[in-house]
């Protein structure tokens, strides 16, 4: 309060009381799981965070400000194979019980869930947990139906008939877990359409987990051979189909003493016999430290689901990138990147492209790259990322969204 010339005029500045969160996850988080840790860091900096987690034998590691941590283990694999056994004898998709516990619902009751303003729960089957609450995101990440159906469409052995069954059982249970919310988050636009034709009502939000670009980028210089670089999961099947592809048809076809593709990340150790036209790293301490190492990703990928993480890192280590359209069609508009950074190609046109970029002048590719980068330090500021969870936690809270400035009244 401050007196000026005899008038008294009062600042009131509206602080939105501490919120308290539950959030309920169905792996150890860490720094791997990076929609779930960045998801965390950034609740922390709206919420007073607690987290219930089930423990799958990752290591644990949070971000500063969480404040409750609460851990069921069930890493056993005997019990999983059991869960999802008993899971699909009763009707419930694998997909569903691969993360779940049989001891979750009863450890929820015994919890005063009155305490918490708003529940998070991440990928399980909501419908399931017994959950009574006024205020639930579920976490959807991707269409487990669609993923289902879209694996079962192009793998074969007895993994297509798994996941052909999963996406019959799949249907009526992904929007039985939708609806139990009040806010559905999922990774990509594409994402938010298979669930609305599906007939999810709940409002459905598109989540984009923070991503910083914290090295600096590195200026290109000559050099003997150009790199080219695929990263991921190596044992995803999705990833695994890649390789084929590089293995077959993209390796063979490029001259070794001008090219150096590289297969970044931890591998199966079957790989290296099976894919023998290929150059593994084997594990790296750090992705995008091995990614600014190269000229060129490459994403011959013909299943793409959800947000494709492994595209946008390339773009933050300002590394252009060839994609196909399945890749390309789950990232945010970038008319500005479109064969500026990122060349959508068909898989028999991927080593031409590779060729053909080869051919650029250093000055077009140092422009590429920070063109690359800024798009992606556009799209993730800071800023942005703060804004959403505002409006994400103001929705359900009924929280003013927008900062208001200091109301000032005259007395």
């Amino acid at each position: 309060m401050q007196h000026l010339n005899g008038n008294t005029t009062e600042a009131i500045i509206r602080t939105p009381p501490i919120r308290r969160i539950l959030m309920i996850i169905p792996y150890a988080p860490n720094p791997v799981r990076v929609r779930t840790f960045e998801g965390i860091a950034q609740l922390v900096q709206h919420s007073e965070v607690d987290i219930l987690c089930l423990d799958d034998g990752s290591p644990i590691k949070l971000p500063d400000g969480v404040r409750d941590l609460k851990i069921i283990s069930n890493s056993s694999k005997l019990r999983r194979l059991f869960r999802v056994i008993y899971g699909l004898a009763r009707g419930i998709p694998a997909g569903y019980e691969f993360y779940n516990s049989m001891r979750l619902p009863d450890v929820l009751a015994g919890i005063d869930l009155s305490q918490y303003d708003i529940i998070y729960v991440e990928r399980l089957p909501l419908h399931l947990l017994g959950l009574r609450h006024p205020r639930i995101i579920f976490d959807a990440v991707d269409c487990w139906s669609n993923t289902t159906r879209v694996m079962a469409k192009h793998i074969t052995g007895y993994r297509r008939i798994l996941y052909a069954l999963d996406s019959m059982l799949t249907l009526r249970h992904e929007v039985a877990a939708c609806n139990s919310a009040n806010i559905v988050l999922v990774s990509a636009e594409r994402e938010a359409a298979h669930l609305r034709e599906l007939g999810v009502t709940a409002m459905i939000q598109i989540h984009l987990h923070s991503r910083q670009c914290f090295a600096p980028l590195r200026v290109l210089q000559e050099r003997e051979r150009l790199v080219v670089s695929f990263h991921g999961k190596l044992s995803y099947v999705a990833n695994e189909m890649a390789l084929c592809t590089l293995n077959r048809d993209v390796a063979v076809r490029l001259d070794a003493s001008r090219f150096d593709l590289r297969i970044i990340g931890k591998c199966p150790p079957a790989f290296r016999s099976k894919f023998k036209n290929l150059k593994f790293t084997g594990y790296v301490e750090s992705i995008s430290e091995a990614l600014q190492d190269s000229d060129l990703s490459v994403f011959p990928l013909v299943i793409s689901v959800g947000f494709p993480n492994k595209a946008m890192e390339s773009l933050a280590a300002g590394v252009p990138f060839i994609g196909t359209h399945e890749v390309v069609e789950g990232l945010p508009p970038m008319p500005e990147l479109l064969e500026q950074g990122v060349y959508i190609r068909e898989l028999s046109e991927f080593s031409a492209e590779i060729e053909r970029f080869s051919q650029l002048s250093l000055t077009d590719r140092q422009r590429i790259a920070e063109k690359c980068r800024a798009y992606v330090s556009a799209l993730y500021n800071s800023p942005s990322q703060n804004t959403q969870w505002q409006q994400l936690l103001g929705i359900l809270t009924g929280e003013k969204v927008s900062e208001a400035d200091p109301i000032t009244s005259q007395r």
